[in-house]
């Protein structure tokens, strides 16, 4: 077992800026709209304010259990049948399309069921959506059938890089990347 002299300090470290930076955006957002929906006399608009509390609240949750699925299974771990699910095409919850539709053109075309680990799907779906901002002008998210042996799915976003700047060579965009998000 490492000790507690032996962890890397960097590593710890590097993983709290970035859950802190994740989480900090979502629970704010929520605390936010409480205390808005607290002063509105409107039931509609209350309610709405409500729906985006919960989903800030099942984005920040979903962050916490996709990375301690991601950390379960990168110290030795595995994910077991038992922990994923099957999603329809019509599958994704409401919280998570209406996120993505704020953001974005959001086209759900494919028919085969996913057999996912249900909160790495959507963390991998919501980081999509932050890097396609980050690079440029995000277009597009689709899922869509891919052709071929074995049957899957294709999740594709699609981004309007800005026209000069950061996006000039895709090692460009990883250094100006990993500069931007130390």
């Amino acid at each position: 077992m490492t000790t507690f002299q032996e962890l890397h300090w960097d590593s710890i470290k590097f993983l709290k800026d970035h859950l802190y930076r994740r989480l900090a955006s979502p629970l704010n957002n929520a605390l936010g709209r409480l205390a808005i929906a607290q002063h509105v006399d409107n039931p509609d608009e209350a309610d709405a304010q409500f729906r985006r509390v919960e989903q800030s609240l099942e984005i920040a949750l979903n962050l916490i259990k996709a990375w301690a699925a991601l950390i379960h299974v990168q110290s030795g771990g595995e994910i077991h049948d038992h922990q994923r699910r099957v999603i329809a095409p019509d599958g994704l919850p409401p919280w998570l399309v209406d996120y993505l539709n704020m953001r974005t053109a959001l086209r759900i075309e494919h028919t085969l069921p996913l057999f996912v680990h249900i909160e790495s799907l959507y963390e991998m779906l919501l980081s999509m959506c932050q890097l396609g901002s980050t690079v440029g002008t995000l277009k597009l998210m689709s899922l869509t059938d891919a052709k071929g042996d074995p049957e899957s799915v294709w999740v594709r976003a699609v981004f309007e890089p800005p026209p000069s700047g950061t996006y000039r060579s895709l090692n460009r965009l990883v250094s100006d990347l990993k500069d931007s998000n130390p």
